[in-house]
């Protein structure tokens, strides 16, 4: 056994802790002694020989247990269950404050049991993981095979003894699979009940489904991410493989400089579906974010969403300071969100999202115990701006999303909700809804506006797919839909949009859709009937000249 003391530059393995691979006994006390060494050693290099590595903890695998089997409700009310800030979790490898730390897991596989963070990294500053491979022993999606319909009701079956914690009842979140089109899309139904144990009944008002689909059953949606990096600096998750997740993959929070270098987020051969929500998700970021050369596939949300949020602002008895809360939004790194000092806080309309006034920090409180956040700004606010309007820190991470592949996946491929990003040279395919989506929304209360965004050499191919079925208006844009979802219009909220030297081809529904934007151009992309839909939009040009309806 190593020795806890200081040192620099160090290489160690996880077998000098006792994990060894293949051997089928839990290593999660001996990872777990790896990562706390780690913790105190700046400048180690842990090695993963190749293989695989099960690692299971009771606490987690109670809460999988009991998530899949109906404990915590059906469907969605397991998200709302568990997904909380106060609700006690399970961390599998914590690396809380490591430095200039380089894990090299090349050939080597996690096998997991039991929801839980995985990996969570936590006040650390230059990390580098390479080649890991994470997956689970208990998939985190029911796939079945649908084997029969009559009239309105489903018959599908699945294998009981790797689903396991399914034998009484079948519960979860539901949408279809057609292997032939490599598509994913909605139930409109519900389960109706479990007559033996591999089999589910399914009774739905849509005839969309036919015998040898995919009936995919979620338990659950939002969790704890399977890689954490908060409040973190220069972090890089390189050749990383994620097969399985009972959430998010990877989430980012308050964290500078975030590289994601050939990841792959895809289903195990065999199967259909890898993480259960989102790939990837960043909230109020600084520096840059670049995804690259990476491969998304069989995840049942977006494959990244990339945002700060606009805050309910509460004023204070000093009229200098004010609490900020995030309401109405989902707190994806279940942590405080608060600014930094020197950072400009823009006040804002909550109907219209127009622009009134802008303040810079000069001081945070953070509280975890009340879970509160009050900031002291450089001039007074009223209570009048409180009660109409919201602030959103101005400080927003650079989105740069380049030569990624995209396919056969639920929700859009790329959400963007800062200011500035470069989308370039991405093949994307087969997407449930949009491919991209752009600008801040009050829907999900997540900001912010579009003002210099470029797009351009992508493939985009069959996306939107759900628009064949369910052709609401707000899921039109099948390439590029653009939204900022305000009450009413005032002011255009998205500018700066480039879109050029695209292939679209063979999507579904409208090819662009415009909401409150201006100055936006569209020039050598490669689309029959190109057109862009504008709604309260100003200047938008298309080959150098006015758009025409």
């Amino acid at each position: 056994m190593l020795c806890a003391c200081d040192s620099q530059n160090t290489t160690v393995s996880v077998q000098d802790f006792g994990a060894i691979p293949d051997d089928g006994i839990n290593d999660a006390e001996a990872l777990r002694e790896a990562a706390a060494y780690c913790r105190t050693h700046a400048g180690t290099t842990l090695v993963f020989p190749a293989g695989v590595y099960d690692f299971s903890d009771p606490v987690a695998a109670k809460i999988e247990r009991e998530a899949i089997d109906g404990t915590y409700g059906y469907g969605l009310q397991v998200q709302r269950y568990l997904f909380i800030p106060t609700k006690p979790y399970v961390t599998g490898l914590d690396f809380t404050g490591a430095k200039d730390l380089t894990i090299e897991a090349y050939g080597a596989k996690l096998m997991v049991e039991g929801w839980m963070e995985v990996l969570a990294f936590i006040r650390c500053k230059n990390v580098t993981v390479k080649g890991l491979q994470i997956d689970y022993k208990r998939h985190n999606n029911i796939e079945a095979v649908i084997t029969n319909i009559t009239g309105d009701m489903i018959e599908a079956e699945f294998d009981p003894e790797y689903y396991k914690y399914s034998d009484k009842i079948v519960q979860g979140r539901t949408e279809f699979y057609d292997p032939d089109a490599g598509q994913f899309f909605d139930c409109d139904g519900g389960m109706t009940g479990s007559p033996e144990p591999g089999k589910v009944l399914f009774k739905y008002t849509k005839n969309n489904a036919k015998v040898g689909d995919i009936l995919v059953i979620r338990h659950g949606g939002h969790y704890r991410p399977c890689y954490m990096l908060r409040e973190s600096e220069n972090m890089t998750l390189k050749d990383i493989i994620i097969y399985s997740f009972p959430g998010m993959g990877v989430v980012g929070h308050e964290t500078t400089d975030i590289l994601l270098d050939h990841i792959q987020i895809i289903p195990y051969p065999g199967r259909y579906t890898s993480t259960t929500t989102d790939a990837t998700h960043f909230t109020s970021c600084r520096g840059n974010i670049t995804i690259q050369n990476c491969m998304f596939r069989g995840c049942l949300d977006d494959c990244t969403n990339i945002h700060n949020y606009y805050w309910y602002p509460y004023a204070q008895e000093d009229p200098n300071k004010v609490e900020i809360r995030v309401e109405k939004a989902d707190l994806h790194a279940q942590s405080l969100d608060y600014p930094h000092n020197g950072d400009t806080l823009n006040l804002i309309n909550r109907r219209t999202l127009e622009h009134y006034d802008k303040f810079v920090v000069k001081a945070v409180d953070t509280s975890w115990v009340d879970w509160k956040v009050v900031v002291t700004l450089d001039k007074p606010i009223s209570q009048g701006q409180c009660d109409t309007c919201f602030l959103y820190n101005n400080t927003f991470t650079y989105a740069n999303i380049v030569n990624n592949t995209v396919v056969s996946k639920s929700g859009r491929a790329f959400y963007v909700k800062v200011p500035r990003a470069y989308v370039g040279y991405n093949k994307i395919m087969k997407t449930s809804m949009s491919a991209l989506k752009l600008g801040g929304e009050l829907w999900w209360h997540e900001a912010g506006p579009m003002r210099e965004m470029i797009v351009e050499h992508n493939y985009i191919s069959e996306c939107n797919y759900l628009y064949k079925f369910l052709p609401y208006p707000d899921w039109d844009g099948s390439a590029i839909y653009v939204t900022s979802d305000v009450e009413e219009h005032g002011p255009y909220v998205n500018s700066g949009l480039i879109v050029r030297n695209n292939v679209f081809a063979d999507n579904y529904g409208k090819t662009v859709v415009l909401n409150d934007c201006e100055n936006c151009q569209f020039y050598d992309n490669v689309c029959p009937d190109f057109a862009v839909t504008e709604i309260h939009c100003n200047n938008i040009t298309v080959d150098g000249r006015p758009n025409q309806q």
